[in-house]
């Protein structure tokens, strides 16, 4: 049987998640490949500068809360938690979310997605890419789920890191 386990992550433990992003950008270029700064890198990896400052806020910034999903003992993707919603009434965020691809439709992310919401209680937002429609099922699907249907879902327009659309789901947990 399965096991999967989220493990906050203290500040100098970084490297527990730098070799997963990899695997993370990789991903998003599924979806992001065709804005500008996705371009496939000339070294033939997808790591960004962009994407490893990001990471590496949470563990720098005390608002911001980094953890590694673990399954039967082996990294498997991380979870980010932060406080920079689109609006003043936010709590909680969904910064970033990754499962690695041999664990993904295991329902180890809606196993781990319902522990955060668990363990941050309040109002939380999830920003979804609108091209990821995996992505968009799953968060709506969890959401739905852990907030007995009550939660919005709009279109809009982010002017960070620069412009871009995206569907915010907010809710209660």
């Amino acid at each position: 049987m399965t096991k999967s386990t989220l493990i906050k992550l203290q500040p100098h433990e970084f490297s527990a998640i730098e070799s997963l992003a990899v695997y993370y950008e990789y991903d998003m270029a599924h979806y992001c490949g065709h804005l500008p700064g996705w371009e496939f890198p000339t070294s033939g990896l997808y790591v960004s500068k962009a994407l490893m400052q990001g990471l590496k806020s949470y563990f720098k910034e005390k608002e911001r809360f980094p953890f590694l999903i673990q399954v039967d003992g082996h990294p498997a993707g991380f979870v980010m938690v932060n406080k920079v919603g689109t609006t003043p009434t936010v709590e909680w965020n969904m910064g970033e979310f990754f499962v690695a691809a041999p664990y993904q439709r295991r329902k180890i992310g809606q196993t781990i997605a319902k522990e955060i919401f668990a363990q941050f209680k309040g109002e939380w937002e999830v920003a979804v890419i609108p091209q990821n429609l995996r992505a968009y099922h799953f968060w709506k699907g969890v959401i739905k789920d852990v907030s007995d249907g009550k939660f919005t879902e709009e279109k809009k327009v982010l002017t960070q890191p620069e412009m871009h659309q995206m569907i915010i789901f907010s809710f209660a947990s």
